[in-house]
């Protein structure tokens, strides 16, 4: 199972906005920050297993993978 990981290390003061880091201080302080899982795949290898998942889903659903519009 993957392991939550707790994000509640400082951040790059450069990444976010003052005001962002006020929401998340406000968010870790309320228990309330969105847990993160740590990273095993790389972006690509994330690509492809959406691409599939997507292409099972759309197939359960009978609809037309050349549609361009989906």
């Amino acid at each position: 199972m993957n392991q939550v990981l707790a994000r509640t290390e400082p951040m790059a003061e450069a990444s976010f906005s003052e005001e962002a880091q006020k929401v998340r201080e406000a968010l870790l302080a309320h228990r309330l920050e969105t847990p993160m899982i740590a990273h095993t795949i790389d972006s690509e290898e994330k690509y492809l297993k959406i691409k599939d998942s997507l292409t099972v889903i759309m197939k359960t659903l009978v609809l037309d993978l050349n549609d361009g519009s989906l």
